[in-house]
């Protein structure tokens, strides 16, 4: 059963988990040279579940032709402005897969910390 307490999935966001892990694959791709076209399409079958609807759309976004950053803007609240600016910076830089790479060691230690302090309670 799902539940849709009248919030929309468009303004839902994304673990820290499935994040880092979305940006690491992303990062390592455009790292190897893979055109981001085909990082995001390699990426809709191996994103983390919660994520690939929306991957599926950053894929067509940008293979509409526009940037990554715009396409990320076209998905609402799921991304953070801070992965949206960072993104941004990213490409006008050049260094596209530099930025993919942080936002996962960013998200990772993220998902750790919040691992830490839920053992802690307990």
């Amino acid at each position: 059963m799902v539940w849709n307490l009248g919030h929309s999935y468009h303004n839902m966001r994304f673990s820290s988990q499935n994040l880092a892990a979305f940006y690491y694959q992303l990062g390592t791709l455009v790292q190897a040279g893979v055109p981001i076209q085909n990082a995001l399409a390699s990426s809709r079958k191996t994103a983390p579940r919660a994520m690939r609807t929306a991957v599926a759309q950053l894929s067509a976004s940008v293979n509409d032709g526009i940037s990554l950053h715009e396409a990320m803007e076209k998905c609402g609240k799921q991304f953070a402005d801070l992965d949206r600016h960072g993104i941004d910076m990213s490409e006008r830089s050049g260094a596209l897969d530099v930025g993919l790479l942080s936002l996962s060691k960013y998200y990772e230690t993220r998902a750790a910390a919040r691992r830490k302090m839920i053992a802690g309670l307990m």
